[in-house]
């Protein structure tokens, strides 16, 4: 007798939203997104494991192949959490001009050359005059491939570990 697989959308959500909001925490999560993504690969081996208790409990059948796409669903709530979370701390945070900061420090730098800083100059006069939502939306596309890359190696390596 074949069994309806479980719904994703509670494992997939709790394991986005929880490890989303610890990649936002600014120090903890920029460290922990320095050590090979590890947020978003657990994210996705959270996804997994979660996914296949319920797996278990229905007695439907859990591998790799469905941990890898229970894992990219919770990219994508991931990638969601840390966008809402980080426009959130960037409203509340902001202060002056961010690129002219980075620019003001990039001139004391004493590695810094002159034709170094000639193009952080242009990349800061682009950035500058370039609306935010664009900047935004480029940068969530690129975090959204990235995100929902690791995830997915986190849940296919979750799929195999917790196989049903």
């Amino acid at each position: 007798m074949q069994t309806a697989a479980p719904p994703m959308l509670k494992p997939t959500l709790i394991a986005g939203v929880i490890t989303g909001v610890v990649a936002s925490i600014p120090v903890l999560g920029g460290i922990a997104m320095l050590l090979c993504c590890s947020p978003v690969i657990g994210c996705g081996f959270l996804a997994a494991y979660l996914y296949s208790k319920d797996c278990r409990g229905t007695g439907e059948p859990f591998r790799a192949g469905r941990g890898a796409l229970v894992g990219w669903v919770s990219g994508l709530w991931f990638t969601i959490t840390v966008s809402v979370i980080g426009i959130v701390l960037k409203l509340l945070m902001s202060s002056g001009d961010p690129f002219g900061d980075a620019l003001e420090q990039m001139e004391r730098s004493p590695g810094m050359t002159p034709e170094g800083m000639e193009i952080a100059e242009k990349v800061v006069d682009f950035l500058q005059n370039t609306p935010m939502i664009v900047l935004f939306l480029i940068g969530l596309v690129f975090y959204l491939i990235l995100t929902s890359i690791f995830a997915t190696i986190g849940g296919a390596i979750g799929g195999a570990v917790f196989k049903v």
